[in-house]
């Protein structure tokens, strides 16, 4: 929300949906939250596995922000 991306609370929707969507010029982004020393569980892992889209594992906000900030640079330089 820092950035002014819209930022919408998935992590109740479960099999492995990533916890939240962020949505910024146009472009959604899914984000999985872990806490250090902690892995994606069994149902995630499938979801990451199965899901063709974009999907990224984060463990702060500022990770969230700098993801989303360096795909735009990458969108602009093509």
């Amino acid at each position: 929300r820092q950035v002014g991306a819209t930022v919408f609370d998935t992590h109740r929707v479960g099999q492995g949906f990533p916890d939240i969507v962020c949505g910024y010029r146009g472009v959604n982004y899914l984000f999985e939250i872990k806490q250090e020393h902690r892995d994606l569980n069994v149902a995630e892992t499938d979801f990451f596995l199965s899901w063709s889209g974009q999907k990224t594992v984060i463990r702060t906000p500022e990770q969230a922000v700098e993801f989303i900030l360096d795909g735009m640079e990458d969108d602009e330089r093509t």
